[in-house]
């Protein structure tokens, strides 16, 4: 696809998620992608379109989300995306999203998603690379101010 062409040209990493289903495989399909050599369109420096030809990118990893509904990151979810990236002979990573979106869904919770991690990694699991939260500084929605 075109974000897997594009991510193969990125010289920095970047993550992949699937928006539902079978998440983890979605997801290290995408990151198989992007490590391959690739050629499509794109822009020069002058903004001009080309042929752009890519080496691909050795730092596409995982991205799992912890549930649109639940706070919980089972280590089994961990552990499945793990897998799938062993079997697929890709560089192990995951970057666990714990900003549990979704309808319903309360960003005060991340924490608890955060809990769970940090425990599955006291516990001596390996190949989580980070996660991701989100910033609340204020509950709820905030309006952008209208130019004066």
């Amino acid at each position: 696809t075109l974000h897997q062409d594009m991510a193969s040209g990125l010289s920095m990493p970047v993550g992949f998620a699937s928006p539902s289903g079978d998440v983890a495989a979605a997801a290290v399909d995408a990151c198989a992608a992007a490590l391959q050599s690739r050629c499509f369109f794109g822009d020069t420096k002058q903004g001009t379109t080309a042929i752009v030809h890519s080496l691909g990118n050795p730092d596409a990893h995982i991205v799992l989300p912890v549930g649109a509904t639940s706070p919980h990151c089972p280590e089994r979810s961990v552990g499945d995306a793990l897998a799938r990236l062993e079997k697929s002979e890709l560089p192990h990573g995951i970057i666990v999203d714990c900003t549990v979106s979704g309808p319903g869904s309360d960003y005060r919770q991340q924490s608890q998603a955060a809990a769970e991690i940090c425990q599955q990694l006291a516990g001596g699991k390996r190949g989580i690379t980070g996660v991701l939260l989100q910033s609340n500084l204020v509950g709820g929605c905030q309006q952008l101010p209208l130019p004066e």
